[in-house]
């Protein structure tokens, strides 16, 4: 069985998924824009550089499939990452565990970086 969503419906979503966005920028200065344009584009390009490197580190050392690590570690939400996995045929509960484990990492880690930051 085959579903597709309704034209009508996903460009109403679309609509209203770009008047939420664009409304929280509706009294900024273009100079604000940019500065939050530019600090999102160095911060995925930072995530996506650690996260090739961490990929081509572990699998050099385990001998686990590049593209498998790429998507454990890309940030992301684990659904759109599994259903790339499910795309590329790459096992999706190796790739759900590392995401998971890099969550809670990435959260505990921050925490215990902003706690020694506060002494």
């Amino acid at each position: 069985m085959h579903f597709e969503l309704p034209t009508a419906a996903r460009a109403a979503a679309q609509i209203f998924i770009g008047a939420t966005i664009g409304c929280r920028f509706a009294m900024a200065s273009p100079r604000k824009i940019m500065a939050v344009i530019g600090l999102s584009f160095g911060s995925t390009i930072l995530l996506l550089s650690v996260t090739l490197a961490f990929a081509g580190l572990l699998s050099f050392l385990t001998g686990d499939r590049f593209t498998a690590l790429i998507l454990a570690y890309a940030p992301g939400s684990v659904a759109e990452v599994s259903l790339i996995a499910l795309s590329l045929g790459v096992e999706i509960p190796f790739v759900v565990v590392h995401q998971i484990v890099r969550r809670f990492l990435v959260v505990g880690g921050a925490a215990a970086v902003f706690r020694s930051l506060k002494r």
